[in-house]
């Protein structure tokens, strides 16, 4: 057996001998102690009274304390920290008579202290307390305040059922420990167990119910997706619990929900359906009881309809009586309902420029990482103890990321059926991705997945011909549905902004780009010919290469080779005056091509994108009279012309040749800085791009670029060529 004390492995024989002799360890024959003036003490939850001395008060366990939850009852001296004296009560389903208690626990120890050091049980034998059978067990050990001594007994109170009290004291008042357990037992009483309404509770997330008196409403072990925990006294090595279970909708709804009510009820026999209802809904109970030679344990489980979703209270309870479980599960249906939390979104305007346009819940705390922007919320949880500080607890966190979609096959619904195989069963339970529709009638699909105490809920959609938005919310089980609608709100909301929505050059800035164009696209297009190389290199490692080629006429090609484990990435761009066609392969375990053509005609950027085997992408973007070409904004070059404009700030629109939207880009010429290249060191001018892209510009072409997580530096051909197989 495994206690719900603090375990010691005891050799089964040994113990069982002990208890046949009855013997002591020769410090037993203490004269009899005094234990006081002693007061009657009710548990009604627990069902039992007892006596314990005068002026000692019940032990409150801080919430976030395991021990908290380990007995029906304590009692101790007023004491700062931890006294060394107490009763403790426990509450057990052993199954098996008083007489035969030894055996039971033969194996393990039954310390009041955690982590018992050199545990020797000293005497233990069958005995009778208040007129009823019962077994009575004495041990020393060593804790963290010194050597104790424990004299305890297991007292019978139904089939199969007792009540442990044990009387601690230091090693060497062993008769005071043993005193106060005869003085406690001579008030000891077994009384109905009283099952009765709490105070009502909120769960985060806005479950409403009342769970029983004596039950306590915080976290611990729990299955996956509860959202109403109460832990009440604890029954031999489990507790008695109440879950309730609120289940989202999802296309393995009821096959995820039918394995939980299996887990919950494996190895016992069910009996009739019983009518309940919720405070909003009806449900249909059934009470599961023990095999005859199993622990006195039963578990009461009901299902039925709450709110958008089904639910389910699982409780499982000692039958101590029987029938105890249905009666707690009945408490608590009657109280159960679902209370949705409306919320608002607001939209946030994400980058510089105000690119990216994120609805999120007007309120919540908001941060950009990683690449994500995400909001939260919180709950003020009471302090762990006396005098501590209040807790916070993130309830719902939402996530929002713009992805590129580099070879433009990517699909929402694929996206979610790739997380959905790649879930550890052990760890989340998928509800299956479903296929759905966005108000503006874009395609879009969800994925919930069942966590233990929590729900994700990923949503996908295109927001653009090559990108592709993803929307996470995480949250406890109680904002499960709201989890999965709040998901789908921002989504349906979640875009790039139009050009004349985002943050626009300042008037001077635009002012001299305006007059610096022609130059700059001119000196861009401008070259003799010839053939620049390049390598990529990632955390000090040469990683892919790049070789350039120029023409007279102003046309280009540059092709990338990136190696990404056991595949290669090629991008090939064609460049000419106002026309970039871009090819992407990928090969290896996988393989695919896509081709993006941006050419700009008149006051247009006509865009294209034609996955292989997928379907074609278009879009049609307004040129400004600050628009860069596609050919020098899709290359090296641009820098080439900007480092001959001189230094300061200029602006430009471009199109984005990864997600293929419009948006301004603002470029910072600075002066010359020495580097190190291949050959020696130079001169070059620096240009900032955006937030993290550095460029470095000697002799009238790109040296070195940093960005990204990559440096793309010039190198000798024999070093870059070994990238390219043809």
């Amino acid at each position: 057996m495994t206690s719900a004390f603090p375990v010691r492995t005891i050799a089964a024989a040994v113990l069982a001998a002990l208890f046949a002799a009855g013997c002591g360890d020769g410090k037993g024959a203490a004269k009899p102690a005094d234990p006081g003036k002693m007061v009657v003490a009710e548990d009604p939850a627990g069902g039992y009274r007892l006596k314990v001395p005068e002026g000692w008060t019940r032990v409150e366990f801080p919430r976030s304390n395991p021990r908290r939850r380990w007995f029906a009852g304590a009692w101790a001296p007023p004491t700062p920290g931890i006294a060394v004296e107490g009763i403790f009560t426990h509450l057990m389903a052993a199954n098996v008579p008083a007489a035969e208690f030894g055996g039971r626990i033969a194996g393990a120890s039954i310390s009041t202290l955690e982590n018992p050091g050199n545990y020797a049980l000293v005497a233990g034998g069958p005995a009778t307390a208040a007129g009823k059978p019962a077994y009575k067990i004495e041990a020393r050990y060593a804790s963290q305040l010194g050597e104790i001594f424990e004299a305890s007994a297991y007292v019978e109170v139904g089939t199969g059922v007792g009540v442990v009290v044990t009387s601690r004291a230091a090693g060497a008042d062993d008769a005071m420990a043993r005193a106060r357990l005869e003085a406690a037992l001579a008030g000891f009483e077994s009384i109905p167990r009283e099952i009765r309404a709490g105070v009502p509770h909120a769960w985060p997330g806005k479950i409403k119910f009342t769970p029983p008196a004596g039950f306590d409403p915080a976290g611990g072990p729990a299955p996956r997706s509860v959202v109403g925990f109460c832990l009440g006294p604890i029954d031999g090595d489990r507790q008695e619990l109440v879950s309730i279970l609120l289940l989202p909708t999802g296309p393995n709804q009821k096959k995820v929900e039918g394995d939980l009510f299996a887990a919950a009820s494996r190895g016992l026999t069910g009996g009739e359906p019983v009518e309940l209802s919720f405070a909003s809904g009806k449900a249909r109970g059934v009470l599961y009881t023990p095999k005859p030679d199993g622990p006195r344990y039963e578990t009461a489980i009901a299902g039925g309809l709450l709110g958008q979703g089904d639910a389910a209270i699982v409780v499982q309870a000692a039958m101590n009586p029987p029938g105890r479980a249905l009666k707690l599960l009945q408490t608590v249906a009657s109280s159960l309902e679902w209370v949705p939390e409306p919320y608002a979104l607001e939209s946030v305007a994400r980058g510089k420029t105000g690119q990216q346009i994120v609805p999120l819940p007007r309120g919540w705390e908001t941060r950009e990482e990683n690449g994500w922007i995400a909001a939260a919320r919180f709950e003020t949880l009471e302090s762990d103890g006396p005098g501590g500080e209040p807790r916070r607890q993130t309830i719902q966190q939402a996530q929002v990321m713009f992805e590129e979609d580099v070879t433009g096959s990517e699909n929402p619904l694929g996206r979610a059926q790739i997380i959905a195989k790649t879930a550890d069963p052990k760890k989340a339970s998928p509800l299956g991705a479903e296929n759905l529709t966005l108000p503006d009638g874009r395609p879009a699909a969800r994925l919930t997945v069942l966590l233990d105490g929590a729900v994700d809920v990923l949503a996908f959609a295109r927001v653009s011909a090559g990108a592709i938005a993803t929307v996470r919310v995480v949250g406890v089980s109680g904002c499960a549905l709201q989890s999965q609608t709040l998901a789908l709100d921002i989504l349906a909301g979640v875009r790039y902004a139009r050009l004349e929505e985002q943050v626009a050059p300042a008037e001077d800035v635009a002012k001299r780009s305006r007059e610096a164009l022609a130059g700059i696209v001119e000196r861009a297009r401008a070259s003799a010919g010839g053939e620049e190389w390049y390598v990529f290199e990632q955390e000090g490692k040469n990683v892919g290469g790049v070789r350039v080629t120029l023409r007279p006429d102003g046309s280009w090609t540059d092709r990338q080779v990136r190696v990404a484990g056991k595949a290669s990435i090629t991008n090939t761009i064609e460049g000419a005056p106002g026309r970039t066609v871009e090819t992407v392969r990928i090969e290896g375990p996988e393989k695919s091509e896509c081709v993006t053509t941006i050419e700009s005609t008149g006051d247009w950027v006509d865009v294209r994108r034609i996955p292989g085997g997928g379907a074609e992408r278009t879009d049609r973007i307004a040129r400004t009279d600050l628009f860069l070409p596609p050919d020098v904004a899709g290359s090296d070059r641009v820098f080439v012309g900007l480092a001959g404009a001189g230094e300061g700030t200029w602006s430009f629109q471009v199109v984005t040749a990864g997600v293929l939207v419009t948006r301004w880009q603002e470029f910072r010429v600075k002066g010359e800085e020495e580097i190190e290249i291949a050959g020696g060191k130079v001169s070059a001018r620096r240009v900032e791009v955006g937030a993290s892209t550095v460029v470095w510009v000697a002799d009238g072409r790109v040296v070195r670029a940093d960005g990204s997580g990559y440096v793309r530096r010039i190198e000798k051909p024999e070093v870059v060529k070994e990238f390219f197989k043809d």
